[in-house]
């Protein structure tokens, strides 16, 4: 990238920060204070950005934040306890012992033999820990992270010596361990009783949100990397796992995204265990079972392979096991695995679980077993029936279903092969060169890593997943004589151009029927997106936000409809995705009515509900994200119905149209210019003449909120710290340990808050109270002292 764009971006940065401190000094109003902080914090996130891409292309570290290096246990736990976010920690070449970090009641910092109690550190944001030389790694006996969140490790070489214990333990929210090698040893001589006595989990994700796990090599182990069943919306991505004698992969927890992963190579070692390449069950150990199903998962392009070499201790794993469901709105799809056994993927009690594009074969070529892989659908083990399944467009050996209801499986296109159809697509399964051969199948299977950014193997190089063959190139045709040019036709008139339509054109929704909108989507990411036809990754297919695990849209019909049917399709791509989606309705002179609430629109595909020709003129869609994710994202929206007559009943005139958001304001202010707050109650004159007294205040936000629909219920968006609005503090309502109060925001979504997080407002004009001006102030000049450190530091690495 170009130089001049980092100083831009800073000189751009200083302008807004500086402008915005005056604003703040000068200006009262708390929902434009507000606004301005939210625009100095955009701001600087583009600038993190840039001179992160500086960095990355560069070789160096993050600017702006401290970079300490340590060569010892001491001085790695002081840096650990002084750390508050955004630094990072280099270890120098050596030998750390156990990183043992635990908060909470316990609070301890152990490193080593260095033990630091009741100073474990809380993180304002992510402090990494890293070698100081990837070449040179440094070496950690074990990482024990216990409720610690946003600690990231690096490039580290974990060697677990003290046996039975795991080599990498998490458990926290925003962890990354990325790039890692984790191996209990060096494998090549051990026995059958080594194995057992020597190995345990390499990576265990125990509980926790929002981790990611990627690009480790993880080699001579028992279970390799497992996601636990209290650990929600885990990416584990482009890791390796060689040489296990348990479970290669588990996923246990809720909306884990697994891909391009690399799995090979299972051990028998005679200690009762049922091996599996990847395998889930609901976890119902001394403390119960965390839910009564695992939701929301998608495992996809992915390598599974059994065994690679021929040894003794070699073993017949199970591709895919789930065995212990129920499995809820899970996506198999794209995946590569070969083993021989009878369960290539196997699903029993499944709800919603969809199979897709995998290649699932049985390499052993003689036995009484051999070429008897199959997929396999089944009801749940206690006799419940799964219901809402599909088998599409898989290669394999075998299909299988063992269900009560048949008409709830789907199977769509499946190829059965055998052992004379392999060479067609195998590179040589005969010598365990299973990569598929260019253009053999329509579509691409199995792991895609890159061997740049993957942890260098520990113990020897061995067999390594080895990536696609690249198509060879076509011989260039023989040039071919030119023909006589053909006299040029006379030009036809140039059609008039057609007007744009939607991507379906029987739909009533367009982008010209909107309404209105939560208005907090990214850019690129608009609402307009829900209509361009687009279901693919390109930039501007599709609408969403990273600000929000919710947005939502409103369209006027422009005229009265017996409503039919309404779809959505879905998104699971990348870490923004569609979890649920609501519909709601209103006629010309109604209130809004819920049509369906919270339906799950989790996966690649259209998800279709029956309106059961309501009607409607004005209906508003709501897309909801993953829990706790802030993140969103959906592809394509649709509507159907006739047009009908909405007949307003007897006494009750026709509601006004409705104004747009920016029209309800400028009337809110224009009317707040002229009341009177002499008392927290006003009196109003309805049209009759008859008084009534409201009871609402003003009232602002102590803490950033979330927003919801209902009383703990289903959030809409977000309020800043410092917004205002109006609220009956009287009329509350208790559920999950705290009051809900209603609150009508100045600006932004409206709805439920908790009233532990807001307060009244001392003066009706919506000045800024003292404190939280003072709070907004101290974090611009904290922003601006960053600005100056950040340019100071580039302006020493470019030399000037």
């Amino acid at each position: 990238m170009r130089i001049t764009n980092i100083y831009s971006t800073i000189a751009k940065t200083c302008l807004m920060l500086c402008m915005g401190a005056a604003f703040l000094y000068t200006v009262t109003p708390a929902s434009a204070a507000t606004t301005a902080h939210a625009e100095l914090q955009s701001v600087l996130s583009e600038l993190r950005a840039v001179l992160t891409e500086f960095q990355e292309t560069n070789g160096g570290q993050v600017l702006g934040a401290t970079v300490t290096t340590v060569s010892n246990d001491s001085e790695l736990a002081a840096a650990i306890v002084a750390a508050t976010g955004g630094e990072t920690i280099l270890l120098a070449p050596g030998n750390y012992g156990t990183i043992q970090i635990i908060e909470g009641q316990y609070n301890q910092v152990n490193i080593g033999s260095v033990r630091r109690h009741g100073e474990a550190p809380a993180l304002s944001s992510g402090v990494t820990i890293k070698s100081a030389n990837n070449n040179n790694r440094a070496v950690v006996e074990g990482i024990d992270l216990r409720s610690a969140n946003k600690w990231e490790f690096e490039n580290l070489s974990i060697r677990q010596t003290n046996n039975g214990y795991y080599a990498v333990s998490l458990s926290g929210d925003d962890i990354k361990f990325i790039g890692n090698d984790v191996s209990f040893g060096d494998a090549r001589n051990w026995s059958d009783a080594d194995w057992r006595a020597k190995t345990s989990i390499g990576i265990n994700m125990d509980s926790g949100d929002n981790m990611e796990v990627a690009y480790n090599y993880v080699k001579n182990i028992q279970f390799g990397i497992s996601v636990g069943s209290y650990t929600n919306d885990a990416h584990v991505h482009h890791n390796v796992v060689k040489n296990f004698a348990g479970d290669g992969m588990r996923g246990l927890g809720d909306g884990a995204l697994i891909e391009h992963n690399f799995v090979s190579d299972s051990y028998e070692i005679n200690d009762g265990n049922h091996d599996d390449l990847f395998q889930s069950y609901i976890d119902g150990g001394a403390g119960g079972a965390a839910s009564e199903e695992v939701n929301d998962v998608v495992v996809r392009r992915n390598t599974f392979i059994g065994s690679t070499e021929d040894h003794a201790m070699r073993s017949s794993p199970q591709g895919i096991g789930m065995f212990d469901g129920f499995y809820e709105n899970w996506s198999i799809e794209n995946n590569l695995i070969v083993t021989d056994h009878w369960h290539g993927i196997g699903v029993v009690g499944a709800r919603g679980v969809t199979m897709k594009e995998n290649f699932v074969i049985d390499p052993d070529t003689g036995g009484t077993d051999a070429g008897q892989l199959w997929l396999l659908f089944s009801d749940h083990k206690d006799g419940r029936k799964s219901t809402n399944m599909v088998m599409r467009d898989n290669y394999t050996n075998r299909i299988e279903s063992e269900l009560s209801d048949n008409s709830e499986l789907q199977k769509i296109n499946n190829t059965i092969i055998s052992f004379g159809d392999y060479d067609d697509y195998l590179v040589d399964y005969r010598n365990k060169d299973y990569r598929i051969k260019s253009g053999s199948l329509p579509f691409s299977v199995g792991a895609s890593i890159s061997s740049s950014k993957l942890a260098p193997e520990p113990y020897g190089s061995g067999s390594s997943p080895t990536p696609e063959p690249e198509p060879e190139p076509e011989p260039e045709p023989e040039p071919e004589p030119e023909p006589e040019p053909e006299p040029e036709p006379e030009p036809e008139p140039e059609p008039e151009p057609e007007e744009e339509e939607t991507a379906d054109p029987d739909s009533l929704i367009s982008a010209s029927t909107i309404k209105a909108t939560s208005n907090n989507f990214a850019n690129n990411h608009e609402a307009a997106n829900l209509f361009d036809g687009c279901t693919g990754l390109e930039l501007g297919c599709s609408t969403g936000t990273d600000s929000g695990e919710v947005f939502w849209v409103e369209f006027d019909l422009g005229d009265t409809y017996e409503l039919s049917e309404a779809k959505i399709f879905g998104d699971t791509n990348g870490t923004w995705h569609t979890k649920t989606w609501s519909l709601e309705v209103k006629r010309s002179n109604g209130t809004w009515e819920s049509v369906f609430a919270d339906a799950s629109a989790y996966g690649d595909k259209w998800y279709t509900r029956d309106l059961d020709d309501e009607v409607a003129r004005y209906v508003r869609v709501t897309v909801a994200g993953t829990s706790g994710s802030g993140k969103v994202q959906a592809m394509e929206l649709a509507l159907y119905g006739e047009e009908t007559t909405d007949t307003v009943p007897e006494g009750e005139e026709e509601e006004e149209e409705d104004t747009t958001p920016a029209e309800e304001e400028e009337e809110d202010n224009n009317a707040s210019d002229e009341e009177e707050d002499n008392s927290s109650s006003e009196e109003e004159d309805t049209d009759d003449g008859e008084v009534v007294t409201s009871n609402k205040v003003r009232v602002y936000t102590t803490d950033n909120l979330r927003v919801r629909n209902a009383a703990y219920g289903t959030q809409v968006g977000t309020q800043l710290k410092g917004s205002y609005g109006e609220s009956d503090l009287s009329d509350t309502t208790t559920k999950n340990g705290y009051d809900w109060v209603y609150v009508d925001f100045d600006r932004g979504v409206d709805g439920y808050v908790a009233d532990a997080f807001i307060a009244k407002a001392s003066q009706s004009s919506g000045t800024l109270d003292a404190e939280t001006r003072a709070e907004i102030l101290k974090q611009i000049q904290s922003l601006l002292q960053l600005v100056a450190a950040l340019q100071a530091q580039l302006s020493v690495i470019l030399g000037r």
